[in-house]
């Protein structure tokens, strides 16, 4: 379906629906994609503080790779 027969079969669902939910369900919609095209992610105090400490673990090589942690989840799962 082309961008103008979509807008134009929503445009008439939104016309025609009597359900208030669905069309705060559209703004909430409209409006996120709206905010998140003209605002940066920030990120709080405990979360920057989280990042830091995970960039610390992975110099410290405090990790694990994807195998050791398939294996390790796999041990635990047989538990």
């Amino acid at each position: 379906m082309d961008i103008v027969t979509l807008k134009k079969k929503l445009i008439d669902k939104i016309r025609t629906t009597k359900s208030n939910a669905l069309l705060e369900d559209i703004n909430l919609l409209l409006n996120l994609e709206e905010s998140s095209e003209n605002n940066i992610y920030q990120l709080n105090e405990d979360q920057q503080n989280a990042i830091a400490e995970g960039r610390e673990d992975i110099q410290n090589g405090r990790y694990l790779t994807d195998a050791e942690a398939s294996e390790d989840i796999q041990k635990w799962l047989k538990k």
